[in-house]
């Protein structure tokens, strides 16, 4: 065990991931938003498609790739800043 083990570790958010989590919840948002609108549309009309379907998959395509990035830099900046400190 190192001396700095009992050392809670300070998260480190740059600009650009300040600005990955506001787009991150601004599309969970719109994802939402389609979710609901696509329970109220099967209620309506149950033996159709819903017809934003192909939004709800781009959108979720969309958040998956921000959550990646987000993921890659708090990886970068928070790790490798840690081992630094060990």
């Amino acid at each position: 065990m190192t001396a700095n083990a009992g050392v809670a570790m300070r998260e480190i958010i740059t600009e650009e991931m300040h600005q990955l989590k506001q787009l991150i919840m601004k599309t969970i948002a719109k994802r939402e938003a389609l979710k609901n609108e696509m329970t109220e549309w099967y209620t309506r009309f149950p033996n159709e498609r819903y017809t934003k379907m192909d939004n709800l998959i781009v959108i979720d395509s969309m958040l998956s790739e921000l959550d990646s990035n987000y993921r890659r830099l708090w990886d970068f900046h928070n790790k490798m800043h840690h081992q630094r400190q060990q």
